[in-house]
């Protein structure tokens, strides 16, 4: 996707322009920025937050957003790769090993 080489860094901007043509047609008027923030841990990328828009005062995000989301995102790892690995569990303990039956 548009947003791969960001999930490489620690995060970033996308502006209007950045966007593919099909994206920004269907992206609403109000559309000023994208942030998106990789959501990692040991394993690598789990996830990513990415924020579209904004209301307020502000119709752009700045560089403190960017930082912030990018914190949340360091916060929420822990508990998101603890789901993934609950999911997987009881999924493995609801079927079988050699056929993946239930």
């Amino acid at each position: 996707p548009l947003w791969r080489p960001l999930l490489t860094g620690t995060g970033g901007l996308l502006l209007d322009s950045d966007l593919h043509p099909s994206v920004a047609r269907r992206a609403d008027a109000a559309l000023a920025t994208i942030v998106v923030a990789p959501i990692r841990d040991t394993d690598g990328i789990i996830g990513a937050f990415i924020l579209a828009g904004r209301e307020g005062a502000e119709s752009h995000f700045r560089l403190v957003d960017t930082v912030r989301l990018g914190t949340l995102a360091d916060q929420l790892a822990p508990s998101l790769r603890k789901a993934l690995l609950h999911q997987r569990i009881e999924f493995e303990a609801r079927h079988d090993g050699l056929t993946g039956l239930p």
